[in-house]
C-alpha cells in the first residue's frame, strides 16, 4: 500500500510536468521540468523493482538517464562547457 502512494507521486510528477509542458505553462527547458521527470521516472523504477516489472523498470531508467542528461547538458552548456 505504502510502495503505491510512492509510485503514484511518480506517476503524478512525470504526467504533472508533460501536462504543464502540453499546455504551455511549463516548457521543456526549464529545470523544474526535467526535475520532475527524473524524480518520476526514478521513483516508478522503484516501483518496478518492488513490483517485479522489470520490462518497466528498463522504460524508466532509461527516461531518468535522458533526465539527467538534460540536466547535466543544460548546466553545462549555461557554464560555458558545452557547444
Amino acid at each position: 500500500m505504502v510502495e503505491d502512494l510512492i509510485g503514484l507521486t511518480g506517476m503524478l510528477a512525470l504526467v504533472g510536468a508533460y501536462l504543464s509542458n502540453l499546455l504551455g505553462r511549463m516548457k521543456a527547458e526549464a529545470l523544474t521540468y526535467k526535475l520532475l521527470n527524473l524524480y518520476g521516472a526514478g521513483i516508478l523504477a522503484w516501483y518496478g523493482v518492488v513490483k517485479e516489472t522489470y520490462i518497466f523498470v528498463a522504460l524508466e531508467v532509461v527516461w531518468a538517464l535522458a533526465a539527467l542528461q538534460q540536466i547535466f547538458f543544460s548546466r553545462s552548456k549555461e557554464k560555458g562547457l558545452a557547444d
